[in-house]
């Protein structure tokens, strides 16, 4: 998840960013928990390093 969320501070540093999604977090079956935590480090990660980098500026022309 570092390697991952290191590659997301790389990208929304760059202030362009305007959205972020999670298609899918599977917490399912055996090592659901896994999946669940793993997809919730991700959200929680990448919000927090979208706060510090902002996005980019959207003209309403």
């Amino acid at each position: 998840m570092e390697q991952v969320l290191n590659a997301a501070d790389a990208v929304l540093s760059k202030g362009k960013v305007v959205t972020c999604a999670v298609v899918s977090v599977f917490d399912q079956d055996e090592g659901g928990e896994v999946g669940q935590a793993s997809g919730l480090e991700w959200i929680r990660g990448s919000l927090e390093t979208w706060a510090r980098h902002g996005t980019i500026r959207i003209d309403s022309r």
